[in-house]
């Protein structure tokens, strides 16, 4: 049942949710927001897809070339290398979505 369950696309599941998901929400809280952030995390792929840093994208905590962006609920970093391998277990944990162009980090 739960093979293939996300690949019936994202909207089909943000219809059942409006529809249906106030009592569903209530009865399976956990699962709710698994399944939201999943929605998201696809939503997030997508867009980042053929997405490509360029020079002009910094690491937000130094200012060196970027090579990771990290989208969080409310917005993204950008991340170089050294800062993203020392923040990878808490970028993996915390973030929606590691966007890893070059699979270099992640």
């Amino acid at each position: 049942m739960t093979e293939g369950f996300f690949e019936l696309g994202e909207s089909y599941f943000r219809t059942i949710l409006r529809t249906c998901g106030v009592v569903w929400a209530q009865e399976q809280p956990m699962l709710t927001q698994l399944l939201l952030k999943e929605l998201d995390t696809m939503a997030t792929q997508e867009q980042m897809a053929g997405r490509e840093l360029t020079a002009e994208d910094r690491c937000d905590s130094c200012n060196a070339a970027a090579k990771v962006i990290a989208t969080f609920l409310n917005g993204e970093l950008m991340f170089c290398g050294h800062h993203a391998r020392s923040l990878k277990d808490s970028l993996l944990k915390q973030a929606a979505n590691v966007y890893d162009p070059e699979d270099s980090i992640f």
